[in-house]
């Protein structure tokens, strides 16, 4: 996420908006929470987990919609 969802300013690494002083904290988390699942399925996609990834990437889609993550949990569900 480059920017403040609530004002559109750019995010810097603290937790709070520069512009606007929203609190990122709970939005930050979950995009780096969609970012492990996500690295979590490819490694399974690597190894030929599909049923794996799938889940991975469904739980990944559910904290934010990518799609990136779109297109791999496509390509899962053809393998699986």
């Amino acid at each position: 996420m480059e920017r403040c969802p609530i004002c559109r300013g750019r995010i810097t690494p603290e937790q709070n908006c520069r512009r606007c002083k929203a609190d990122l904290t709970l939005i930050l988390q979950t995009n780096r929470d969609a970012e492990a699942l996500t690295q979590k399925a490819v490694e399974c996609i690597d190894k030929h987990h599909y049923r794996k990834a799938e889940g991975l990437l469904e739980r990944a889609l559910s904290l934010k919609n990518d799609p990136f993550v779109n297109i791999l949990y496509g390509y899962t569900k053809t393998l699986s």
